[in-house]
């Protein structure tokens, strides 16, 4: 550090002009109230300014100027520290002010700066009850993204056919081998693979069918609806009828009722 050379005094002619000179260090300490990286909770800090003056600024003018120097530095890292840590905080912002100091500004040296932190008993009960509330949103938050995620497997590979259903029960059964069952059991579950396949004949067909349907109006509709009903009259059995009855509401045709004289 420099200070004044012993001997010299203010009025000193072989020094030069009087802009060169300096006072002796200085020493300021006051006390005050930072934020900290949790809204509404604050350090209690004491902060200790080590500072010296040309003499041709005076010393109300200086000890404005070092506050600006020094607040100005330690708003810049305080909001960003948590009061649950108080000592990585101060070694945080110590390494933060040896960076920033000495700083010669206007007339004024800031030589050196410490603070020393402090949270009282309110302040750390407030930050762990936030802490826990952070964790519990962060707990739900990862709970919502599995479901979804979940919920969309399920959506997109679980119900894309019966096939891949029993699949995945199977799947997600401790005993799945044990309940796949015999030889033919299995190749029936191979056939329907095989059947579900989105590039099965069959399934094809059923997108080409349903990219044709959305094509027509209403009343076209049902008529193609009644044609594949007749279908399933002649080659189909009476439950498959009822079935697509219940399913497109359709009805077989009404005959007129006999007259009677």
């Amino acid at each position: 550090m420099r200070g004044r050379k012993p001997g010299r005094g203010r009025n000193d002619q072989n020094t030069g002009s009087a802009d060169d000179e300096w006072t002796a260090l200085a020493t300021y300490i006051y006390h005050d109230r930072l934020r900290s990286r949790h809204e509404g909770l604050f350090f209690d800090a004491k902060v200790q300014v080590t500072w010296r003056r040309r003499f041709t600024v005076t010393p109300v003018k200086a000890h404005w100027r070092a506050a600006d120097l020094v607040n100005r530095a330690i708003e810049a890292e305080a909001p960003s520290m948590s009061v649950r840590r108080v000592s990585a905080a101060e070694h945080r912002l110590a390494a933060a002010l040896a960076a920033t100091f000495p700083c010669v500004h206007e007339g004024l040296e800031v030589v050196a700066v410490s603070v020393d932190l402090a949270v009282d008993e309110a302040t750390e009960r407030s930050a762990k009850s936030f802490e826990r509330q952070l964790h519990d949103m962060e707990l739900d938050e990862l709970a919502r993204r599995q479901a979804k995620a979940r919920a969309d497997f399920i959506r997109s590979e679980v119900l894309r056919d019966p096939a891949n259903a029993r699949i995945y029960a199977l799947a997600s059964s401790s005993d799945a081998e044990g309940r796949l069952g015999d030889l033919g059991q299995v190749e029936r579950l191979l056939d329907e693979l095989r059947w579900w396949d989105p590039e099965s004949r069959w399934i094809t067909t059923a997108r080409l069918f349903q990219t044709f349907a959305e094509r027509l109006s209403d009343t076209q509709q049902r008529d193609l609806l009644l044609v594949l009903r007749q279908g399933l009259v002649a080659l189909g059995d009476q439950r498959e009828v009822e079935q697509f009855d219940v399913l497109h509401h359709t009805s077989p045709p009404q005959r007129d009722s006999p007259t009677h004289r």
